[in-house]
C-alpha cells in the first residue's frame, strides 16, 4: 500500500515573503513610505495591527495570500469522487473510497452514495451545496466488471460522479485524516469542495476534469465486493494519503430553512 501526504494550498510565494520582510524592516525603523510624497510614522507597537490589516486586504487581491484549504466540519461533510474510464471499450471501472480520522471510519465501502453517469459537464457538482436529490441512490463502490462493485452501472461510459455525506462529531479532536482509494482507471477526490488528491492518469486533465476525459490506465485490487470487504485496504494496489486539513464548527451544507431565515433578516436590515 502506497502512502503519501497531500498538502492542499500553497504557502506564500517568495514574492509575498519579500513584501512581509520589507514591511517588518521598514516598520522597525520607525517610518516608511506608503505612497509617493506620503510618509506615515510607524512604531513597533503599531506594526501588528497594520500587518493584520495588510494581510486581510491582500488576501482579496493576491493569490499567494488566498490558498484554498481543506476543511473538516464538526457536523455534516461531503466527500465527492469522479471516476474516469480509460476508454469506452474498457471491460471494468470502479471507485471505492475510504476516509477515516484517527481510526474512526467516516466513509467506506458499503456507505450510502448518490451517483450520476454524466452526459455533459455539471457545474460545481463536487461542492457541498450542489443539489443531488435527483441523482441515483447506491451503495459504495460504484462501477462495473470484476464483481467488486456493490452498485453496478452499465458499461461503455466515460465517467461516474459520486457524493458521500457523513458527519463528524468534533472535527477539532481529529489529529490525523487518512484517505484510501481503490480505483480503475482514474479518479479525482474532493472533500467539502476542495480537491484532496487525483490519480496520476488524471494529472493535468482539468480542474475539474470534463465529463468525457479519458484517464491513463490503472487496475484496481479486484477484491470481491463487501460492506466493507476488510481485506481490501491492505492490498498492494490501494493508495493512501494523509490529508492536511483545518477543523471548523458548523457544517458544509447549511439547512435550507436556516438560509431562508438569514436571507429574511438581511432583507429586514437593508
Amino acid at each position: 500500500m502506497k502512502t503519501q501526504k497531500a498538502t492542499i494550498g500553497t504557502p506564500a510565494s517568495s514574492g509575498c515573503a519579500f513584501v512581509l520582510e520589507f514591511l517588518f524592516l521598514k516598520c522597525s525603523r520607525v517610518s516608511f513610505t506608503i505612497l509617493p510624497n506620503w510618509r506615515l510614522l510607524m512604531t513597533r507597537q503599531h506594526f501588528i495591527p497594520f500587518l493584520l490589516t495588510f494581510l486581510f486586504l491582500a488576501s482579496f487581491q493576491n493569490p499567494c495570500f488566498a490558498a484554498e484549504k481543506v476543511v473538516l466540519f464538526s457536523g455534516e461533510n461531503v466527500l465527492a469522487g469522479a471516476n474516469h474510464n480509460s476508454n469506452l471499450g474498457s471491460s471494468d471501472m470502479t471507485l471505492i473510497m475510504k476516509l477515516e480520522g484517527d481510526g474512526e471510519t467516516f466513509v467506506d465501502e458499503g456507505h450510502e452514495v448518490k451517483y450520476i453517469i454524466p452526459d455533459k459537464d455539471i457545474k460545481d457538482w463536487f461542492k457541498p451545496e450542489s443539489k443531488d436529490s435527483k441523482w441515483e441512490d447506491g451503495i459504495s463502490g460504484v462501477g462495473y466488471g470484476d464483481t467488486d462493485d456493490n452498485t453496478v452501472t452499465r458499461g461503455s461510459i466515460w465517467s461516474v460522479y459520486t457524493r458521500y455525506r457523513f458527519k463528524v462529531k468534533d472535527a477539532f479532536r481529529v489529529k490525523k485524516l487518512m484517505f484510501f482509494v481503490d480505483y480503475d482507471d482514474g479518479y479525482v477526490a474532493w472533500l467539502n469542495g476542495v480537491e484532496i488528491w487525483r490519480s496520476g492518469g488524471m494529472a493535468g486533465k482539468g480542474d475539474p476534469p470534463k465529463w468525457n476525459v479519458g484517464s491513463g490506465g490503472h487496475g484496481s485490487s479486484e477484491q470481491p465486493k463487501g460492506k466493507p470487504n476488510k481485506n481490501r485496504w491492505g492490498h498492494p494496489k490501494i493508495e493512501s494519503i494523509e490529508v492536511q486539513f483545518t477543523a471548523k464548527r458548523g457544517q458544509a451544507v447549511e439547512p435550507i430553512d436556516k438560509l431562508a431565515t438569514m436571507w429574511g433578516k438581511m432583507k429586514a436590515i437593508y
